[in-house]
């Protein structure tokens, strides 16, 4: 069935806060200059690659080709289009994708890891692959960026230019293809790929790639909610009920043949075209300008929540919320009050869980919930510079619902600018989570944390020698003998 407002949602968040503004300048300036590495490390994918040692095994006419790649490579690009749900641009296996394929099978690939926060590490390498599926040389080479438009069905993209699925004229948009589509069953049926935004015209084509890939001469392919069959004109059969299809039918992916997610981001008003990545939107939108707005972190001067059933006001300054309407330490005695039990006014309620976390978190007053949203979302999406833009702004740091500080999230930052910024702020660097997990606990219990993020919290002052709820100490979470000797030193 079409995706729902929570797919769509994360759609919306990924390209807002995996891809940001910064990462994308950064990334581009770099390229520009031929700086291939530079731009790779601003968009957080790591090259695994030695340009001589390709030559070696390789040739010197292969690696000057895979070079050339990597010069016109966007790996902001790249990371805007990665798999999500509902969306696949290409596989999201653990395996090598094959971004390239020259003399002898070798040629870029991309390795995805498992997802750390929101972001999933990306790794490129040079590789040997036959036969399987290359990432479309759009979703991440500047030279065919261009060519976007030409995989979207009606044009120009735009609100007002519908795809046939919003209006049920998918069997007449099939039709203009030269494909029998009229066994489509209708956008109720579990079977129906009817709700899908497809664009018929790229379907032949994919189909007859995806046989010639397979070597397979049995004429039909499997659309997963129906089949494809080439035998005489092509005809879609909607149920995958089909007792005698010939065996070894290889699976079309929808993406082969859907329309680009951004496009339909943009029709139904979704996206602004702004928004977009530079690159796509020239490719989406040729002509059109774009006007790039720059972030601007969303601190307000003030906020106003409900306080006993009066409007009342925070100022967000120094690191600190500062209760305007409020005598100084008021709002102090009642939090030692709730602690015993008694009442809590809003003000006081709302400092309270914004700095001890907790599942209160979701009685904040919205304006005070939406900053904490925002500071979190770029933490867990690696957004180095957005969380500092926020604390330079004035934000004071939150707490997560799992007791966690900033200094727990080190791991998803580059700690060496952001762990000077929180020890000014006064925060602890033996901090607790409702686990009793400080921050070299967390960083431990995941393998990707370097050594050099364990010697900073170290010379910090965190205690090597902490133990969590269950009793165990940072070093018994780590098998990493170089850390462990950090630790035990």
């Amino acid at each position: 069935m079409p995706p729902g407002p929570n797919t769509v949602r994360t759609w919306l968040l990924h390209r807002r806060y995996a891809v940001p503004t910064a990462m994308i300048d950064a990334a581009t300036g770099c390229r520009l200059s031929g700086d291939w590495q530079g731009a790779c490390a601003a968009a957080h994918v790591t090259p695994d690659i030695d340009l001589r040692a390709v030559e070696r095994e390789h040739g010197a006419q292969v690696a000057a080709m895979i070079e050339d790649d990597l010069r016109h490579l966007a790996p902001d690009l790249l990371r805007w289009h990665e798999p999500l749900d509902r969306h696949y641009s290409w596989s999201a296996s653990s395996e090598p994708v094959p971004m390239t394929r020259l003399a002898g099978g070798a040629g870029l690939h991309l390795v995805q890891g498992a997802r750390q926060g929101h972001r999933r590490p990306f790794r490129l390498r040079v590789g040997v692959s036959r036969g399987a599926p290359l990432i479309d040389r759009h979703l991440w080479d500047v030279r065919q960026a261009p060519l976007l438009h030409t995989l979207c069905g009606p044009e120009p993209v735009g609100t007002d230019a519908v795809c046939p699925h919003t209006t049920g004229r998918q069997r007449e948009a099939a039709a203009a293809a030269g494909i029998d589509a009229t066994a489509l069953a209708e956008p109720t049926s579990q079977y129906s790929l009817a709700g899908y935004p497809l664009v018929w015209s790229r379907l032949v084509p994919a189909a007859l790639a995806l046989l010639a890939r397979h070597r397979s001469d049995a004429g039909m392919v499997d659309l997963g909610e129906g089949w494809l069959d080439l035998r005489a004109r092509p005809t879609v059969i909607a149920t995958p009920e089909l007792r005698d299809r010939p065996p070894n039918v290889p699976l079309l992916q929808l993406s082969d043949w859907q329309e680009p997610l951004d496009a339909e981001l943009v029709r139904h008003g979704l996206l602004d075209p702004d928004a977009l990545h530079p690159l796509v939107h020239a490719g989406l939108l040729p002509g059109r300008t774009q006007t790039r707005r720059p972030w601007v972190p969303p601190v307000p001067a003030v906020v106003t929540i409900d306080c006993g059933g009066r409007t009342h006001r925070l100022a967000a300054r120094d690191g600190r919320w500062h209760p305007l309407d409020h005598e100084p330490g008021h709002v102090a005695r009642e939090t030692v009050l709730a602690a015993l039990g008694g009442p809590i006014d809003g003000c006081a309620d709302a400092l309270l869980h914004w700095q001890a976390g907790g599942q209160g978190l979701r009685m904040l007053p919205p304006p005070v919930q939406h900053l904490h949203d925002e500071l979190w979302m770029r933490v867990h999406h690696g957004d180095t510079d957005g969380v500092l833009r926020l604390l330079d702004a004035g934000l004071p740091p939150a707490v997560e619902r799992n007791g966690a500080t900033l200094m727990h999230a080190l791991r998803s930052l580059d700690h060496a600018r952001v762990l000077p910024r929180l020890l000014a702020l006064g925060l602890d660097v033996n901090a607790r989570t409702r686990s009793g997990a400080t921050p070299l606990h967390t960083a431990l219990a995941h393998p990707e944390a370097g050594t050099d993020l364990i010697a900073a919290l170290l010379r910090a002052g965190a205690d090597p020698r902490a133990t969590n709820d269950q009793g165990e100490r940072p070093a018994e979470l780590s098998r990493n003998p170089s850390t462990i000797a950090l630790l035990d030193g």
